[in-house]
């Protein structure tokens, strides 16, 4: 068994190099990767894909969505936030 962890796409605060609120989207660079990402995986045979909830990752995975994958979201993997 393989488990693959994938980071979100490209985003406009990546590359600000700034830090990012929940619902930044991926920008057009990031959703060219999402898509690319989804032709690779899909050649892999995966059993199981498990999303964070933010906007960012719902956009990477949505390319194997459209490709008839179940996606199953959850708020456990949000990053953290533990202050200064």
């Amino acid at each position: 068994m393989s488990i693959l962890l994938v980071r979100h796409g490209e985003t406009a605060a990546n590359v600000a190099r700034v830090m990012q609120h929940p619902d930044v989207p991926l920008s057009a660079r990031g959703i060219r990767q999402a898509e690319r990402l989804a032709e690779r995986l899909c050649g892999l045979g995966f059993v199981h894909v498990l999303c964070s909830d933010h906007v960012r990752a719902q956009m990477t995975a949505a390319p194997l969505v459209a490709r008839g994958h179940a996606i199953e979201y959850s708020p456990l993997l949000q990053e953290r936030n533990f202050g200064d």
